[in-house]
């Protein structure tokens, strides 16, 4: 089924997603002085253009369009109290445009959450604290609407320097998925987009998995910085086609640099 809801995660899965594939994290805090600055918008600027090239990649395959969604998350490892997580988490929250941030308790751990619309973009923030006072932050955007990729990367950026402001080395990743614009067998439907893809991007298949309704695989792709490491292999792109058992149209999915919702 698609996953375009807004919901809370525990703290098991926050963690498991921060310290598998689905994410890189390059460790937490920030360089003082120039050095950082000039990072962080050089980060920026690439995490920008790379959206940009997700949602066109992706405009390209998809009938109508298709659901956006970025994931920026990071750790901040600095033993904090209970009290000054969640200050920071209602600082951040304010600072991206979030209002109200609820605490819950899953496993005996504090969760702090938030979410809201922000220039129309759905928006999630959720602060997870472990007992030892360390924190596991991340914060999504979801859009279904392709034409407010500006809006889009506006807001990721701007994630991205309260994230920094706070202490916090955002990584990110992001997926389009859609439907295909006319029915095929789901191999012919990914051997179709990679055929699309090829004039633009140079890429070469890592990983492939494969069952009766489902095709997966990830890519080398040097022109794209940002990339995860399988064994030794650094992916930078994901592409997953998946037959829909309702309506029986292929769903594509495509993720920078893998894909973490579900498809």
């Amino acid at each position: 089924m698609r996953q375009f809801g807004m919901k809370l995660w525990s703290l098991a899965m926050i963690i498991s997603l921060l310290s598998g594939i689905v994410v890189v994290l390059s460790g937490c805090g920030v360089i003082s002085g120039s050095e950082a600055g000039q990072r962080l918008e050089r980060d920026k600027a690439d995490a920008a253009d790379q959206l940009r090239m997700l949602i066109d990649l992706g405009a390209r395959q998809m009938e109508a369009g298709g659901t956006i969604t970025v994931k920026l998350q990071g750790e901040l490892i600095n033993h904090a109290s209970f009290v000054q997580a969640r200050e920071a988490a209602q600082q951040l929250a304010s600072a991206i445009g979030l209002t109200e941030v609820r605490e819950d308790q899953l496993h005996g751990n504090d969760v702090y959450h938030a979410e809201g619309v922000i220039g129309g973009i759905q928006t999630a923030l959720n602060w997870a604290v472990t007992p030892d006072g360390n924190s596991y932050v991340r914060v999504m955007l979801t859009e279904e609407r392709p034409d407010k990729v500006e809006w889009l990367t506006a807001l990721q950026q701007q994630v991205q320097t309260e994230m920094a402001a706070l202490g916090i080395k955002a990584d990110w990743n992001a997926s389009m998925q859609g439907y295909a614009g006319q029915t095929a067998a789901v191999h012919e439907t990914i051997a179709q987009v990679e055929r699309e893809l090829s004039p633009m991007l140079h890429f070469q298949q890592v990983e492939n998995y494969e069952d009766v309704t489902t095709i997966s695989r990830s890519y080398n792709v040097p022109d794209l910085p940002l990339h995860v490491m399988s064994g030794r292999q650094p992916i930078q792109m994901q592409i997953a086609v998946h037959e829909d058992s309702i309506n029986k149209w292929n769903r594509i999915t495509i993720g920078f640099p893998v894909i973490t919702v579900e498809y």
